[in-house]
């Protein structure tokens, strides 16, 4: 039997499996005091800018999860839900539960009076991106930027790197 629902405080074991699990997926180091914080705010629903996890379980097994954080302001100054990880244990991929999730993400947003539900995956992650393009969903024309590590508190200083050469259009 698939189970999705609101994580809560009591799901906090569950959050933290399957945040390892992520972790060891993406080859990525999960230190201790960062997974013990992201619990906390996995667990704990917030108002409307989140975060929100939705967690999966399968025969009562954590068994994935959608983490979603809200956007404003969007379009007509709406609320929208960004979708950050989708996330399925390797066992259960392929089973149905990644678009079961997803869905929920979709039914989450419509319930909450969200305008919209958005994500994003990297150009090179081909499983992914058939995985979206079997929803029907198109792609946008948009472009991601992301500032990080110790580039960040030199940005917030103005020290920016050189310029990058971009494709115009």
């Amino acid at each position: 039997m698939m189970d999705i629902t609101l994580a809560g405080s009591a799901d906090a074991q569950a959050i933290a499996l399957l945040l390892r699990d992520l972790s060891d997926h993406y080859e990525q180091a999960a230190p201790e005091a960062a997974l013990a914080e992201a619990v906390r705010h996995l667990s704990t629903p917030h108002e409307r800018a989140g975060p929100f996890c939705l967690l999966a379980r399968i025969e009562g097994e954590p068994a994935g999860f959608a983490t979603l954080g809200g956007l404003f302001p969007g379009p007509n100054l709406s609320w929208g839900l960004f979708l950050e990880d989708l996330y399925v244990v390797a066992r259960h991929r392929r089973s149905g539960l990644g678009r079961a999730l997803i869905s929920a993400a979709a039914g989450f947003a419509a319930e909450r009076g969200y305008a919209r539900l958005e994500w994003a995956t990297d150009r090179d992650n081909a499983r992914a991106r058939r995985f979206y393009a079997s929803l029907g969903v198109p792609t946008e024309a948009r472009l991601l930027y992301r500032v990080g590590g110790d580039v960040l508190p030199r940005a917030g200083r103005g020290d920016w790197p050189d310029p990058v050469e971009e494709d115009a259009p």
